[in-house]
C-alpha cells in the first residue's frame, strides 16, 4: 500500500487543485516527442502557457511518459530548493495502488514548477563527473576496489561533490554511460542507505527513493548532494539567464527544435558550413565532421535549450553551472566562450536555417500523408 505520508500529501494536492482557477489554453496538436520537449523547456523558461499546452497533450496520449518527464525536469532543472514541491510532484505520480490524479492536479503542479526558483546542480554534477578529467581521472580504479572502500567516495573525505556524484552513479546500479563504468557490486538499496547517512532529513530520503521510482534515473540520488553544495537558504534571489532571440515556427517556439529533433539536427548540420563564424570556429576546434557536429550541438544546447528564466542566485550553484558551460565535447574553459561567441554572431542566420528546416519537415510530412 502507498506510504501513508505520501498518501496524505497526495490528497492535500488534490484538494488544493480542486479550488484553483486554471486559464484556458489552446490544445496543442503535435506528436508526443515534440510535446515532451516543449514541456521541459517551457518549465525551464517559466513559460507557463506553453508548458500547460504541452502537458495537456502528453497527459492525453501518454500519461506515464508525462510523469517521468515531470520527474526528470524536477531533478534536472528545478532542483530541491523547495522540498515540498518535490514531494508533491512525486506523491502524485502514478502508483499501482492509486488511481491517476485528474488534469487539474497536473496543471497545478506544472504551474508551480514553472514559478519555482530553479537550480541545475544535480545535472551539472553529473556532467562534470563525465567530462572533468582533472577530478574524475583519479577514480578510474573505483570499479575494481571492494565495495566498502568504494562507498567511502560517497560518505568519506576529502572527495569533492563531483567525485561523490560520480561515485553515486557507479555504485547505484542505475544505467551508466560508456564513460562511467558500473561497479560490479553496485546496488540501489545500499546506495540509498549511504545517501541516508548524509541526507539533511527524512524528506530528502523519501525524495531520492520516490524520484528513482518515477524516473529510473540517477538524478534523484545525486540530488541528495545538492544541499551539500551550499547551506541552501529558505528563499533566494532569482535572475534570468541570457535568452537568445526566438521566433515562432509552425506554431511552436524555435527553442523546441534542438539537436534531439529532426529539424534541429538538420539545422545544426547546415550551420557548420553556412554560418561563417561557426564554421571558422569549428574548423580549428575539431578534425572530423562528426566531431564538429557534436561540438556545435553540445554548445548550442547550453546556449539556448538549457536556459532558466528563474535561476537561483546561489554562488556555489552558479559556479558549478559556469564550470559545466566551460567543459563539453571539444570544449575547454580556455576556448568555450569563443564558440558561444560564434553562436551569438551567427544567431540570426541560424534561426533562418532552422525555420527552413522545420518548414521542410512539415512539408515532407504533409506530402507523405
Amino acid at each position: 500500500m502507498m506510504n501513508a505520508f505520501l498518501l496524505g500529501i497526495r490528497q492535500q494536492v488534490i484538494d488544493d487543485a480542486g479550488s484553483a482557477a486554471l486559464p484556458d489554453i489552446p490544445y496543442l496538436r503535435t506528436d508526443a516527442h515534440t510535446a515532451v520537449s516543449l514541456l521541459q523547456k517551457a518549465i525551464r523558461r517559466s513559460r507557463t502557457n506553453w508548458a500547460l499546452s504541452a502537458a495537456q497533450r502528453v497527459f492525453d496520449i501518454q500519461p506515464t511518459r508525462l510523469w517521468r518527464r515531470l520527474g526528470i525536469t524536477l531533478f534536472e532543472d528545478v532542483g530541491i530548493l523547495d522540498e515540498q514541491l518535490a514531494l508533491d510532484v512525486l506523491a502524485c505520480a502514478p502508483r499501482r495502488d492509486a488511481a491517476q490524479v485528474p488534469w487539474p492536479v497536473v496543471a497545478t503542479l506544472v504551474r508551480r514548477l514553472c514559478d519555482a526558483p530553479k537550480t541545475q546542480v544535480a545535472n551539472n554534477l553529473l556532467h562534470l563527473g563525465i567530462v572533468d578529467l582533472t577530478e574524475t581521472g583519479a577514480m578510474e580504479h573505483l570499479a575494481f576496489v571492494p565495495i566498502d572502500e568504494a562507498s567511502q567516495y560517497v560518505v568519506g573525505e576529502p572527495w569533492s561533490l563531483v567525485q561523490r556524484a560520480r561515485a553515486v552513479w557507479q555504485l547505484s546500479g542505475v544505467a551508466c554511460t560508456g564513460w562511467v563504468p558500473r561497479h560490479p557490486d553496485s546496488d540501489r538499496e545500499r546506495t540509498l542507505s549511504l545517501l541516508a547517512e548524509i541526507a539533511p532529513g527524512t524528506s530528502m530520503e523519501i525524495i531520492a527513493r520516490e524520484g528513482l521510482r518515477v524516473t529510473e534515473h540517477v538524478l534523484p540520488l545525486v540530488s541528495v548532494l545538492e544541499a551539500a553544495a551550499t547551506s541552501a537558504p529558505t528563499c533566494c534571489d532569482v535572475a534570468p539567464d541570457l535568452m537568445p532571440p526566438e521566433r515562432v515556427i509552425a506554431g511552436l517556439p524555435t527553442w523546441v527544435f534542438d539537436q534531439y529533433t529532426r529539424a534541429g539536427k538538420a539545422a545544426l548540420r547546415i550551420a557548420q558550413t553556412e554560418c561563417p563564424a561557426i564554421a571558422s570556429d569549428l574548423k580549428v576546434r575539431a578534425a572530423t565532421g562528426g566531431q564538429r557536429y557534436r561540438a556545435l550541438a553540445d554548445a548550442h544546447f547550453e546556449y539556448e535549450s538549457a536556459n532558466l528564466a528563474r535561476r537561483a542566485q546561489i554562488p556555489a550553484h552558479i559556479a558549478l553551472w559556469r564550470r559545466a558551460q566551460g567543459l563539453g565535447a571539444h570544449r575547454r574553459p580556455e576556448d568555450a566562450e569563443r564558440l558561444y561567441g560564434a553562436l551569438r554572431a551567427d544567431w540570426g542566420a541560424f534561426l533562418g536555417i532552422r525555420e527552413r528546416a522545420v518548414k521542410h519537415q512539415a512539408h515532407d510530412m504533409t506530402w507523405r500523408k
